[in-house]
């Protein structure tokens, strides 16, 4: 199950896959967000997300989090993409940035289990 996960990973991290960005409507605040101390930089490392009721609200959270460290989107930092990994019943959303130096990307892993578990 480890080299499952790491193959995964390996891919997401390479750029192998199709990503895909959940889309809204327009910008969503959600003010009842809440996260971990978790840094985020590794499945078993990543940031939970609380406080939201579905994936928009929750995906909106995670920019709002990223913002929170980086900066405005779309003038700080870019969005490359984003993939959902699930092992068992946990589900993480691992989501690849830009920052404004073009040399640098950084990948942040969210736990999103409360918003895009189904049963």
């Amino acid at each position: 199950m480890k080299m499952f996960m790491l193959l995964v990973i390996c891919v997401v991290l390479s750029s192998c896959t199709t990503r895909q960005t959940l889309k809204t409507d327009g910008p969503m605040e959600v003010a009842s967000a809440t996260f971990s101390n978790d840094k985020g930089e590794s499945f078993h490392d990543a940031v939970v997300v609380g406080g939201v009721k579905n994936p928009y609200e929750g995906v909106a959270a995670e920019y709002r989090y990223i913002s929170g460290l980086h900066g405005q989107r779309g003038q700080d930092w870019f969005l490359v993409g984003q993939t959902v990994i699930q092992n068992q019943n946990r589900i993480v959303d691992v989501v690849e940035i830009q920052l404004n130096d073009p040399a640098f990307r950084k990948v942040i892993f969210f736990d999103a289990t409360s918003y895009l578990l189904r049963d």
